[in-house]
């Protein structure tokens, strides 16, 4: 909320009781700061009635409110009641006192009261500042109400009368909120404004020169007496807005209300023209504010989607990798049995050539043969271990340019031993040419095999006497694309199970976690594809998807 950081730019940190000291430096400070705004503001005065066009005080009293709490409300009376009685006045000493006790019970008791409820500083949003603009409305014109019964009843005048007087002063307590109060909106506002400055660029000179330029010539030209070029002073703030979002905003709201004031205060002008800049100021400090919200919301929610997306792909990778793992565990037994049978025949070439050796009757032809078939072996073994280790590894998701034929060979290296293993029948049906697809190599081989174990399961729970599976090609179903379907001759799915075959968390096997169909469906989907069941088969089951051909490289390879 409004207090937390604010708080963090003056109070201990987070847990941490300020010390006493602490504390009354913080309301030494702020009767101080309180009462030099109240001169410095003190420039025009309307009628006899003494009302500026802009109440710097007012913002700096809502701050303190939510700084320093309940609190505070004896600081802002005193701040409030000093400031009175050392700038001429026309009430008595008691119903000043009483006006500073209106003053800082609306200003520091409203924001004490509603801290909890005021824009965060964190996550300033457009809807946030809309709220603080019509809370500061609110709070000034309680103010002006409250200080025009005072008048009545001190100076024994018609309420009619003090109407243009409360107006003005509540339009310009709002200016002083809209000001000062939006300095306050980052984290830690002191080491946060110190960051701000310290990393101006030229733009940033520019457009603060920009600023003063614009004021001087709307204000301190008698040729642009009233403010008929007014609209130049929103080009540089508006620039800020655009460009440091909600900080460049307050900041050359600030400026440019201060220039403002300045040039006006050395051109000595009449006070006529009070309420017409009053509107001016006004309109400047909500527009800019409303904007540099806007401008942070936006970067802000990117950002976080970026994050989110960033976890997401993440938690993708880790999951991809987990289901990597669990298949790996289940086609370990079956790779060792295959590698088993390379190194037997490498034993056995091996010995063989012992042999011939032994004997002394060497025919280099026939041990070049037993050499040459160990080191085709060696070759196999590698081959497999490999392609597995390289299945394994996390990698990236990056797309590219494959190679579809050499990559479902590798799958088949991959899940031919397991297949075997468990006497199932495994029919790769490749045409000799296919078109480079996009995509990434790794998570297609997931898809792959996610499909072919599902089918081998799928058999092995029918207790059939088919026991086949079939992966096959096809360039025709859909023009720029692939299409790779795997058949197995299971029991097939239950018309029940259709419905949530692509579903997280939905499995229809007794041990299932249901990620494979799923995992599957986001890898596709993500490539630009389609995965679906078809319903096609009369008997077992049929998964198809589809995958973008390489664009230009349609051709075979």
């Amino acid at each position: 909320m409004l207090t937390g950081l604010a708080r963090n730019a003056f109070s201990a940190p987070s847990g941490v009781r300020p010390s006493l000291a602490r504390q009354a430096a913080l309301h030494v400070a702020f009767f101080l700061a309180y009462v030099l705004l109240f001169r410095i503001s003190y420039i025009f005065q309307i009628s006899d009635l003494r009302s500026t066009p802009w109440n710097p005080e007012a913002g700096l009293a809502v701050v303190s409110g939510i700084v320093l709490g309940w609190s505070s409300l004896p600081v802002i009376f005193l701040a409030s009641l000093a400031s009175k009685l050392t700038n001429p006045s026309i009430l008595t000493l008691g119903w000043e006192i009483v006006a500073a006790v209106s003053n800082a019970l609306i200003f520091a008791g409203s924001a004490a009261a509603m801290r909890k409820f005021l824009p965060s500083l964190q996550t300033t949003t457009t809807a946030s500042i809309v709220l603080f603009i019509i809370y500061a409305a609110i709070v000034t014109l309680a103010s002006a109400i409250s200080r025009l019964v005072i008048a009545a009843l001190a100076l024994n005048i018609s309420p009619v009368y003090l109407i243009n007087y409360t107006m003005t002063l509540s339009v310009g307590n709002v200016v002083g909120v809209l000001t000062i109060v939006p300095l306050f909106f980052v984290a830690s506002p002191v080491r946060g404004w110190i960051r701000y400055f310290a990393g101006f660029t030229l733009f940033h000179w520019i457009s603060t020169l920009a600023i003063l330029l614009t004021s001087f010539i709307v204000f301190g030209l008698q040729d642009t007496d009233k403010f008929k070029f007014f609209y130049l002073v929103f080009l540089p703030v508006l620039v800020f807005a655009i460009r440091d979002g909600f900080m460049g905003a307050a900041f050359s709201i600030l400026l440019s209300d201060t220039a403002m004031i300045a040039i006006l205060l050395w051109r000595v002008s009449e006070p006529s023209i009070a309420t017409e800049l009053q509107v001016l100021m006004i309109s400047l400090s909500a527009t800019g504010l409303v904007l540099g919200a806007t401008i942070s919301e936006r970067r802000r929610i990117s950002l976080e989607l970026e994050e989110s997306h960033a976890r997401l792909r993440d938690s993708q990778a880790a999951l991809l990798q987990a289901s990597r793992l669990s298949l790996a565990s289940e086609m370990a037994a079956a790779l060792a049995h295959e590698i088993n049978q390379p190194l037997s025949s490498i034993r056995s070439f091996i010995r063989a050539a012992r042999r011939k050796l032994d004997k002394g009757r060497v025919k280099h032809a026939e041990l070049k043969s037993d050499i040459d078939a160990a080191v085709k072996e060696v070759d196999v073994a590698a081959s497999l271990i490999r392609e597995t280790r390289k299945f394994l590894e996390r990698g990236d998701v990056t797309k590219e340019k494959l190679n579809l034929r050499q990559l479902l060979l590798t799958c088949s290296d991959l899940i031919g031993p397991e297949l075997g293993a468990s006497r199932i029948s495994w029919d790769l049906r490749l045409p000799e040419k296919l078109p480079q697809v996009m995509g990434n190599a790794m998570q297609i081989q997931q898809v792959v095999l996610n499909l072919v174990r599902n089918a081998k399961e799928s058999i092995l729970e029918g207790r059939g006497k088919a026991r086949n599976i079939k992966l096959d090609v096809s360039l025709d179903s859909r023009p720029g694309y692939v299409e790779i379907a795997v058949t197995d001759s299971g029991a097939g799915i239950l018309p029940e199970v259709k419905a949530m075959l692509f579903k997280p968390l939905k499995s229809s096997k007794d041990n299932g976690l249901g990620l494979g169909l799923s995992l599957s469906n986001t890898i596709i989907s993500s490539h630009g594809g389609d995965i679906w069941y078809d319903e096609s088969v009369s008997s077992g089951a049929r998964f198809a998807f589809t995958l973008p051909l390489s664009a230009g490289l349609e051709q075979a390879k």
